[in-house]
């Protein structure tokens, strides 16, 4: 019967049994008697500790001419050990390589050392790899699980609505149009038009959690052209303070729980993510222009404003979420 794999995090909660890891090769020293090697997963790494008269010798030749981000799969037991990474190290018995990696690499996975913006794109599966990188797709996933969480806790349904359209919903100056079999169409731009069709078909609560697309120029970090939204729809209520009322227990529920699943993870991004209290600060419009120093003038603001805005009611109210 085949040793099962092990997750880095797993295998080392299993002192004294005989697991099989697999990832890529971070690192390898060799300092006389003994060898180590660092092999990373998805959720962590594993200390492989090689001692001559113990480990098969031609392990040490193995390694020590496998580049590093090599893909290697480990047999071995592991041992508790408060010196080694996580706790514990593996004492190997085999080790056979999945994939080698070509040198040089174009750029570092745990280096220090940075790398300019077209590298990390020419080469963006192996900028993936950073822990720091792969730190952030699992944010937004337990960001998204967490909404939907929230909004199913509270009776709303989950919907998807068609992205390529007819006609826009907000007007057509920002719609991207695509052949449609020989007709115009256009991708969608909102799901506002459906929302409110379910609101008269008496669905009266839903939410969408989906991809829209804006043919307006973007070169900020908002990438306005595709965006991923989440819209909600809400029926029977008496007036915006409802709609207010409910999107703070939606968000504080939801970042609640990806704080809770995050720190359990041990993604560092955990302890960047606020205690909110309720309710969340409701700023007049005449009050943020006079914050901003041109009272009464009746202009939109920009996105600068926006920022001296928040910056101001996180300073006085100490959260990063309001109503204006």
């Amino acid at each position: 019967m085949s040793i099962p794999r092990r997750l880095s995090r797993e295998a080392a909660q299993r002192d004294g049994e005989v697991v099989r890891i697999a990832g890529f090769l971070q690192e390898y020293r060799a300092l006389g008697g003994v060898a180590f090697a660092i092999v990373r997963d998805r959720v962590g790494s594993t200390q492989v500790t090689l001692k001559k008269g113990v480990a098969p010798p031609e392990l040490f030749a193995l390694l020590a001419d496998l580049p590093r981000e090599s893909v290697v799969e480990v047999e071995g037991t592991i041992r508790r050990s408060e010196k080694a990474n996580r706790g514990s190290e593996l004492f190997p018995t085999a080790i056979r390589v999945l994939s080698r990696a070509e040198t040089p690499l174009p750029l570092g996975v745990v280096d220090k050392v940075g790398a300019d913006l077209d590298t990390r794109f020419d080469h963006r599966f192996l900028d993936l790899r950073k822990p720091e990188v792969r730190a952030v797709f699992e944010l937004r996933a337990a960001l998204l699980a967490a909404f939907r969480e929230a909004y199913r806790a509270r009776g709303f349904l989950e919907v998807e609505t068609p992205k390529l359209l007819r006609q826009g919903a907000e007007g057509g100056a920002t719609l991207f149009p695509v052949d449609y079999f020989g007709q115009r169409a256009f991708l969608a731009q909102s799901p506002q038009l459906y929302k409110q069709m379910l609101m008269a078909a008496g669905f009266e609560r839903v939410f969408e959690i989906g991809p829209v697309f804006r043919a307006e120029p973007s070169d900020t970090v908002r990438h306005l052209t595709e965006i991923g939204m989440l819209d909600a729809e809400m029926a029977y209520i008496d007036g915006a303070e409802d709609l207010r009322g409910m999107l703070e227990e939606v968000v504080r529920a939801a970042l609640g729980s990806v704080r809770r699943s995050l720190t359990e993870a041990e993604n560092p991004l955990a302890d960047g993510l606020p205690e909110l209290a309720a309710p969340f600060p409701r700023i007049p419009f005449e009050t943020a222009e006079a914050w901003l120093g041109r009272p009464g003038a009746e202009r939109d603001f920009g996105t600068e404003d926006e920022k001296a805005i928040g910056a101001r009611v996180e300073r006085e109210y100490g959260t990063p979420f309001y109503y204006l």
